[in-house]
């Protein structure tokens, strides 16, 4: 079988005693190279974990595009065929070259993502879920009893007009009117005889 690569992008850590039972966290992005959709906002790029460089892929491979230097991006197989790791930083933007440029960057996230975002669901929420839940097995239950019937209606009427199968000898031998107590057919008259 062909070998696999994963390749970490991002680590995210959360301190473990921040997530506790019925809670939210919040992860936003961190802004990286690739939101920069042109050359100039990518090579005037200056983002905290990232040295931004733009990479001026052949149309074929989905244009240029902003990237680090790792090239470590959901465009990582663009960036090894066109060898964007030997353009580096001091490629100039050329504007006949980059004809299949996006036009608008998007600007960096204000704030860092931080796990300090924690947030306790509140009471309502719990409510809901437990509502859910009980819907939930409601109708799981209302599945298993209408398939339970279905199956033993299928299985009668099988034995029913199979009567040579051991479903159909069964159905004989235990047919519901021979459901009755048994009685010793034994009869007790009350004649006198003077």
């Amino acid at each position: 079988s062909p070998k696999r690569v994963i390749y970490e992008y991002h680590r995210i850590e959360v301190p473990l005693d921040k997530v506790v039972a019925e809670t939210v966290v919040y992860l936003d992005a961190q802004p990286a190279c690739i939101q920069f959709q042109t050359c100039e906002a990518c090579s005037n790029a200056t983002l905290k974990h990232f040295t931004c460089s733009w990479c001026h892929a052949k149309k074929s491979h989905g244009g240029p595009f902003c990237t680090d230097q790792g090239g470590i991006h959901r465009r990582r197989q663009h960036w090894a065929e066109n060898n964007c790791k030997n353009q580096g930083k001091n490629m100039y933007c050329n504007v006949d070259t980059d004809e299949d440029e996006f036009g608008i960057s998007t600007p960096p996230s204000e704030q860092p993502s931080s796990p300090d975002d924690v947030i306790p669901l509140d009471k309502e929420h719990r409510a809901e879920k437990a509502k859910g839940k009980a819907d939930g097995g409601g109708y799981a239950a209302l599945v298993f009893i209408l398939g339970s019937s279905l199956c033993l209606v299928g299985w009668l009427a099988y034995a029913y007009y199979n009567p040579h199968t051991t479903s159909g000898q069964f159905l004989i031998k235990y047919r519901p009117s021979r459901w009755r107590v048994p009685s010793s057919h034994v009869r007790y008259s009350a004649s006198v005889h003077m």
